[in-house]
Parts: structure tokens; C-alpha cells; sequence
């Protein structure tokens, strides 16, 4: 009989060691004051993980737990430093907060110190009450609803780094060549290579948590390391303006429940090199591929115009769309230019804005829709007055794209991190007649935008924008399904905001901000 229960306890232990769990942590050790990560099964003995994805993940096989598990950081001794059980502290900061004990049996990739891999459940989305924008059907997986995206930039070339850091805004266009790029999912990781980090943003740029625009290695000749989930560039908005990291991403998902060419947006953790640069707001970068996926998702051979990206000129003449030829070239940035309209890249404006100030006046309500897409117009009007974008195209003539496709232009806004009520001039309740205005700070020569007054002038016009404003109110930007979605975002990222508190990025805020 002793025999019979050996051969069944031996055959117990090597079935156990066949469904081992695999333990899976997104960790930068150094972050907590060690060198290591183990995981901790039942309070037994920390077992130690191994490093894989330039040492931003690490694995390692284990018993399934019987109750909980829960990650540590260990010193080169194996001595554990810091606990998720008892905290997540970060490395000198003496702040403790969200202890975690983990109890999932998915073979996940979990992150450090926060509870959530997925949302799940958590996941509260808003109703879409337009069709689809084409854009939105590519949808790439890097933007990830539900899930919080690990980046992490290796930079060899310390000089480079050090000098990104180190800048205090001489250096504009400074860059980062030649990193090897990690981007870490609840199921997949992938590593590319011969990456450029590029100094991104206006002005949120000067300060020590920089924006970042990436750009991978298109030219790669394996295409593999040409693209992570389909895209080939992104940005990693730095939420500087915005302590809820979330008023940009709210204000996407209005807008493409509008059925605008919002892009796709989902938070990010970014780390360079060791240094953890915090929370950030990833979003998608307006290009070629956005244009066709956009604007001529069933075209063959498209004929691309020229994309538009409009900003005020050096923060003081708003940009409203009227004659001013000697400074286009500083407040129409060329985001996309097609080879066989680089000769002339301000024909497009100049035309736009000569029809606004004498056609517009007289033309049929037919005319108008055949030369602009009227529709896409009252909807971005509609997400700017609701979310109060005093930053963008209609009230301040700044942060706004115009692209024309096919003959017709296209104007929208983009950049929604200083809204609901960020730099608000009016208070929320002000009446939508009075809204328009344009306050006297933001131009001493006009009262209204040139071109949404001309097109709401028009009874047609109105009455559209008006229904679309009913149904918005209706049915998503409201209580009903605005503060759920709130409340998703407060919940599954509160671990991810109190850590962002905590990192201390250590670039140098620009001489500008600090005079």
C-alpha cells in the first residue's frame, strides 16, 4: 500500500510540474530599487523570473497558486526589496499604495504593480450613433480598447539620449536614432529595431515628461520590424495639461461615435532606457496610410491631396482661415505632401480661402456641400462645443487639419487635452448664441469663424446642425453613458495615475517655462 501511495504522489508531481502556470510580468527592476523579479506563490519562496524582451518582461514557470500570487523585486543577493502585497513602492519616493494579491489563472502578461492586465468587465464603452468612420474599420490593435500598452525605448547611444534629456529648447527637431522598441500587450510582445524617438507636441513639449512621436523602420528589409500591429508611426502624448489623462481620449471616442476621422487613442506606459517617463495618452499619427484608410479606403490608386495641419503663429495670430499669404508657411504645417503637389503646396489654401470670403456668401446650399464636406464640419462644431475645444478650430483657429479629397475639403480638430472646461473663457452654462463668439483675446478683428458662420448662416445648415446636437446629447453625451465610461477610466487606471505622480523624468523643463 506505501507503494501505491508513493507511485501516486510521484505521478501527482510531475502531472503538477505538465500544467505549471507560466508567470509573466511586465517589470523595470530598477525602477524599485533592485535588479531582479521573482514571483511569490502561495508566500512561499520568491522564485526567480527570467528577463526576455530587452528586460522588460519576465517569465519563468510555476505551480498554480492554491489561493493568490504576487510579484517582488529582488537585489542581486535574491533579497526581496519591494512587494506587490504590500505595495507598490517606487525606489526613493517612500510612498506605498494599491498592495495587490493575485488570484487569475489566465496565462496573462501581468504589469507590475497594477491590478488590471484586461479590463474586462471594467470595460464600459459609449454608444456609437453614426456609421463608422473607414478609418475606424482598420482598426490596429496597438490602440487596444481595455488595455494599457507597456513601451519601453532601449537608446544605446547615451550621448544622443543624454542630449535629449539635457535640452533646454535649442534644439527643436532633437531625436533619438537607432533604439530597439518593446511593446508589451496582456497577450502578445513584440521588440523592433532601428527606431527614431522624435520630439513631438507644441506646447506641452518643454517639459521634463516629453511628448514623443515614433518612428519605426519602414524602409526594414523584414517586415516584421517595419510595423507593430499595422502601424509604422505613433505619438505618446505626454497629458501634461491634463491631471485626468483622459479628457483626450473621451473626446476621440465622441468623436468617432460621430463618425469622425478621430483616429484611434488608448493610455500607454513609456519607459527610455531605465528612466520611466509615466502614463501617456497613444494616438495615432495623421499620414499617408490615415488619409487612405480615411478618405479612400475603396480607391485603387488614390489621388492624395495635401494634409493640412493648422496651428496659431508663434501663439498669437489665430489662424481662422482668412488671407494672410506671408506667414502660411508658418501656420499650415505640411503633414502629408504628394510628390506631384510639393511644388505648389499652398494652392489648396489659398483657393480654400478665397472661396470662403467670395463665394461662400452667394452659392447654393448644393455648391457649398460639393466644395466642402459640410457634414463632417457640423459634427467636429458639435464635439468642439460639448467638450468645450477652446483650443481648436472654431473658436480658436488652431490645432485643426484640413485635407481635400476628390475636390471636396475636409476640416476637423485635433489635440483635446485642454477641454472640458481647461481653459474655459465662458462658463459651461453659456447659451450656444453668445458661445460663438470669439473672445476678444483670441482676435481684435473678428467675431466669429469666417467659414462656420457662412455655413450656419444657411437655414439648411442650421437645422442639421441642430438635429445632430439633439441625437449627441440624446444619445451618448450624457450622464447615461458619459459617466460610466468616466468611471471605467478612474477605476482601471488609478494604480497607472498615482505611479505617474511618482516618476520623475529627468529631462530638464525648457528655459522658456521656468523664466
Amino acid at each position: 500500500m506505501a507503494k501505491l501511495f508513493k507511485y501516486i504522489a510521484e505521478v501527482l508531481s510531475l502531472v503538477s510540474v505538465c500544467f505549471a502556470k507560466d508567470y509573466k510580468v511586465v517589470a523595470v527592476p530598477s525602477e524599485y530599487g533592485g535588479t531582479k523579479v521573482g514571483v511569490v506563490i502561495d508566500d512561499g519562496n520568491a522564485l526567480e523570473l527570467q528577463p526576455t524582451q530587452n528586460n522588460y518582461l519576465w517569465v519563468g514557470k510555476g505551480n498554480d497558486p492554491s489561493n493568490h500570487y504576487y510579484y517582488v523585486i529582488l537585489n542581486d543577493a535574491n533579497n526581496v526589496v519591494a512587494a506587490e502585497n504590500v505595495g507598490t513602492q517606487i525606489d526613493g519616493t517612500g510612498v506605498d499604495g494599491f498592495a495587490i494579491l493575485r488570484t487569475s489563472t489566465e496565462s496573462l502578461n501581468d504589469v507590475y504593480g497594477r491590478p488590471y492586465s484586461k479590463a474586462g468587465d471594467l470595460l464600459k464603452p459609449i454608444p456609437r450613433i453614426y456609421e463608422e468612420s473607414d478609418g475606424i474599420k482598420k482598426f490596429s490593435e496597438l490602440y487596444q480598447e481595455g488595455e494599457v500598452q507597456n513601451i519601453r525605448a532601449y537608446c544605446p547611444d547615451l550621448n544622443q539620449v543624454n542630449a535629449f534629456l539635457s535640452d533646454t529648447g535649442n534644439d527643436r527637431e532633437i531625436s533619438i536614432q537607432n533604439c530597439e522598441l518593446t511593446v508589451i500587450s496582456s497577450e502578445n510582445e513584440k521588440t523592433v529595431t532601428n527606431v527614431t524617438l522624435e520630439l513631438s507636441g507644441q506646447g506641452s513639449r518643454g517639459y521634463p515628461k516629453r511628448p514623443f512621436k515614433v518612428k519605426l523602420d519602414d524602409n526594414s528589409e523584414d517586415k516584421e520590424n517595419q510595423k507593430i500591429f499595422s502601424r509604422d508611426k505613433f505619438k505618446l502624448r505626454n497629458c501634461v495639461f491634463d491631471c485626468t489623462y483622459i479628457k483626450n481620449k473621451l473626446a476621440v471616442d465622441l468623436s468617432n461615435s460621430l463618425g469622425l476621422p478621430a483616429g484611434q487613442a488608448s493610455p500607454a506606459r513609456f519607459y527610455l532606457n531605465d528612466y520611466a517617463f509615466g502614463l501617456y495618452d497613444l494616438a495615432e499619427v495623421f499620414k499617408k496610410k490615415f488619409l487612405k484608410n480615411n478618405f479612400h479606403a475603396d480607391e485603387d490608386k488614390p489621388n492624395y491631396g495635401i494634409l493640412y495641419k493648422a496651428r496659431t503663429y508663434q501663439g498669437v495670430t489665430r489662424n481662422y482661415l482668412v488671407p494672410n499669404p506671408d506667414i502660411y508657411p508658418d501656420i499650415y504645417d505640411l503633414a502629408y505632401v504628394p510628390d506631384d503637389k510639393a511644388a505648389t503646396p499652398y494652392n489648396d489654401i489659398t483657393e480654400l480661402i478665397d472661396w470662403i470670403a467670395n463665394t461662400l456668401p452667394t452659392a447654393s446650399d448644393d455648391d457649398v456641400e460639393k466644395y466642402i464636406n459640410v457634414e463632417l464640419l457640423l459634427k467636429d462644431i458639435v464635439v468642439e462645443y460639448l467638450v468645450d475645444h477652446r483650443d481648436g478650430f472654431f473658436i480658436a483657429g488652431n490645432n485643426y487639419f484640413i485635407y481635400r479629397a476628390n475636390g471636396k475639403f475636409n476640416i476637423w480638430s485635433f489635440d483635446f487635452d485642454a477641454t472640458f472646461d481647461r481653459f474655459a473663457v465662458y462658463p459651461v452654462n453659456t447659451p450656444w448664441e453668445e458661445y460663438q463668439n470669439i473672445p476678444a483675446q483670441y482676435s481684435d478683428t473678428l467675431t466669429r469663424n469666417p467659414l462656420v458662420d457662412g455655413i450656419l448662416s444657411r437655414e439648411k445648415f442650421k437645422n442639421q446642425f441642430i438635429e445632430i446636437l439633439k441625437k449627441t446629447v440624446s444619445e451618448v453625451f450624457n450622464t447615461d453613458s458619459m459617466f460610466p465610461r468616466i468611471g471605467y477610466f478612474q477605476e482601471f487606471l488609478r494604480a497607472d495615475m498615482y505611479w505617474d505622480t511618482l516618476v520623475h523624468p529627468p529631462a530638464q523643463m525648457y528655459t522658456a517655462l521656468n523664466g
